[in-house]
């Protein structure tokens, strides 16, 4: 299985503490993030990784290379401009159009999460997309995962000051979801490209343990606390 990771953003909201390099190549403790996701995966069996790099993509690309160093085989899907989380994948399609099914993830966060046990939740539901859900609030716009009694997603709402479940930034799609994206080039995943999958079968697998949204300051600064408090395991 392949694992596409969205590592094209501009990284907008992390630019006062992170300015000199794309936003998942943030430094922690002298690695990049992105390369604690690359471990990560390699550490659970995953090692077939698809890199859609955008926003100084030169930067990614020339560290990571074939992914050899790290073991495991790297492919890069470059955006020429700005796609969207959605269109980010249509984009991919050529390297992944041979996969059954493959992981998606987003490159700015990191979920304390066994795999393996979330492939076998997914493998009790039958659908086009399997998606990684917490329950939790913020005072932030945000969207929420309306979800029926048999896990079935049902609908996804924008709100402020929303609470409730949340897309935890890892799914696991079948190929037959790129028959289903927007005609667009440029779209969202969780607000243009979800809401056509729901007749196709979206389900929500729970999760429970700890996730890190470096995308902002203070999610970034709150990893690097984990980390340093766990040293060793990441």
């Amino acid at each position: 299985m392949k694992a596409l990771i969205l590592a094209g953003g501009l990284g907008t909201r992390l630019r006062s503490v992170v300015n000199d390099r794309p936003k998942p190549m943030a430094d922690v403790n002298g690695k990049p993030f992105l390369q604690i996701l690359i471990e990560q995966l390699r550490s659970q069996g995953i090692k077939e990784i698809v890199l859609s790099v955008g926003y100084m993509a030169d930067r990614i690309i020339s560290y990571f290379g074939d992914g050899s160093l790290l073991g495991v085989r790297i492919e890069y899907s470059k955006e020429e401009k700005p796609l969207g989380t959605g269109g980010a994948i249509k984009n991919a399609y050529r390297l992944l159009k041979d996969e059954e099914e493959f992981l998606l993830m987003n490159g700015d966060t990191y979920v304390d999460l066994d795999y393996s046990w979330f492939f076998k939740k997914c493998s009790e539901q039958e659908g086009a997309a399997c998606l990684l859900v917490k329950k939790g609030s913020t005072k932030q716009k945000a969207g929420v995962i309306e979800i029926a009694d048999n896990y079935r997603v049902i609908g996804i709402r924008e709100v402020e000051n929303a609470s409730g479940f949340f897309y935890a930034g890892v799914s696991l799609l079948k190929k037959d979801v790129f028959n289903h994206m927007p005609e667009s080039e440029s779209f969202s995943f969780e607000y243009d490209f979800l809401p056509l999958l729901i007749s196709h079968g979206v389900y929500a697998c729970i999760f429970e343990n700890r996730l890190w949204d470096i995308g902002t300051v203070e999610g970034y600064r709150s990893f690097l606390e984990w980390v340093n408090k766990v040293a060793g395991k990441v």
